[in-house]
């Protein structure tokens, strides 16, 4: 897993890139990766995933995709106030450059098996904004109860569901497109 710079203050360029070198490494390029995700890094690695595909990598063309793509508590919009201040500062002004053109959907045929994990109170992610990320990539659709943000300091520390997606995706075998 990569470690994001400055995740005080995120920078939809800065991250993109340094996920897309990560995903460079892999010999295969994208083919039979299993990326998962949180929050804003699901527009953060979609965003990674086109900069691979413009490059001149292993992973450009020729019907190469992930495995699986899991995004937990994604969204591909603008976020309402949390009541938080610095974190409304953020989502007032940081969120822009993630946003700007995003378009889930235009990634779907590289993204192999895909699922979208939410829960029914989260305070920061809309339900609504998570589906509609859902519906863009074709995802597969799990809610988990009572797991507000998916944080420790909601009480999650694990996340079977995660491995769960993991394991339909191996089931269909690697590479294989589609949910």
């Amino acid at each position: 897993m990569p470690r994001l710079p400055h995740p005080e203050s995120p920078d939809a360029s800065t991250w993109a890139s340094t996920i897309a070198e990560r995903i460079g490494t892999s010999p295969d390029g994208l083919t039979g990766l299993a990326i998962v995700t949180h929050s804003l890094g699901g527009l953060t690695a979609l965003r990674a995933i086109e900069r691979v595909i413009a490059c001149d990598s292993p992973a450009n063309g020729n019907g190469r995709h992930l495995a699986a793509f899991i995004a937990v508590a994604p969204f591909a919009q603008q976020l309402p106030p949390t009541g938080e201040a610095e974190l409304d500062h953020f989502l007032a002004t940081g969120l822009e450059g993630f946003l700007d053109g995003a378009s889930p959907g235009e990634l779907r045929p590289l993204l192999g098996r895909t699922t979208v994990i939410h829960s029914d109170n989260d305070p920061l992610v809309p339900r609504a904004a998570s589906r509609r990320f859902a519906t863009a990539i074709s995802a597969d659709v799990v809610t988990v109860p009572g797991a507000g943000h998916f944080l420790a300091s909601d009480g999650v520390t694990s996340l079977p569901q995660v491995v769960q997606a993991l394991g339909r995706a191996s089931d269909r075998g690697a590479g294989a497109p589609g949910k």
